[in-house]
């Protein structure tokens, strides 16, 4: 899978880190979310009040948009993150990670409507 648009993604932190202001910690910026299918996997973590981690089949893991059109099926291992940003109003951004070779890798992101 294509890796995402660094720029785009780049942008979009950089106004959440403005609206956000100063935080200590990334406890008082993003809590985790709750999964809306209530047999969703959710993968135990030592951040996760934080954000959701919950493992993606390689079907789920094409419906973000940088993962359309991707190669063939292959045995990788995907894993959603989810999480909102603390603020009234603030959005909901779903990450979509993969390991290659022992390293994790960013393969795509995409605001989640609620």
């Amino acid at each position: 899978m294509p890796r995402p648009h660094v720029a785009e993604l780049r942008r979009l932190m950089e106004y959440a880190t403005g609206k956000l202001g100063t935080r200590t910690n990334l406890t008082s910026a993003i809590p985790a979310v709750t999964p809306r299918d209530p047999k969703r996997v959710v993968v135990e973590h030592p951040f996760r009040r934080e954000f959701l981690l919950t493992p993606l089949a390689e079907t789920e893991a094409r419906t973000y948009p940088c993962g359309q059109g991707a190669a063939a099926a292959t045995s990788a291992q995907y894993f959603g993150v989810v999480f909102q940003f603390r603020r009234a109003g603030g959005g909901t951004l779903g990450l979509l990670w993969t390991r290659e070779a022992g390293q994790w890798k960013l393969v795509s992101f995409q605001p989640i409507a609620q």
